[in-house]
């Protein structure tokens, strides 16, 4: 357990640091493992109550629903497996889904005007 928590805090700082000064941290494999278990062991209850988040914010922010129920799921288990009070996981999720897919959109959208696409 002691192990664990050091892990925990040391993933996290790391997290805080890179999401500070504008990097995409790169995740170790035992938080990758972690990841995998926590998408894994998700409760009836959050299911139900995550494809209604999904559809909601696939709605609000006009992006195709499989396309943000990916990212959304990713984001949900990657905070669930490192989060030390799981009180807010769905509102960080859908949060960094909703920036994840408008920085994709804006880089779509240089691309475009780059190439000459309207």
């Amino acid at each position: 357990m002691l192990l664990s928590g050091l892990i925990d805090g040391i993933c996290g700082a790391k997290e805080e640091w890179a999401e500070h000064h504008g990097r995409i941290p790169i995740e170790s494999s035992i938080v990758q493992q972690k990841i995998m278990l926590m998408s894994q062991l998700v409760t009836p209850n959050e299911r139900a109550f995550n494809a209604d988040v999904v559809v909601s914010l696939a709605q609000k922010i006009h992006q195709p629903l499989p396309i943000v129920k990916k990212v959304y799921e990713h984001e949900f288990a990657r905070l669930k497996a490192t989060a030390r009070i799981p009180d807010y996981i769905v509102l960080f999720a859908a949060r960094r889904t909703k920036d994840i897919l408008a920085r994709r959109k804006q880089a779509r959208e240089a691309v475009d005007i780059e190439v000459g696409v309207s």
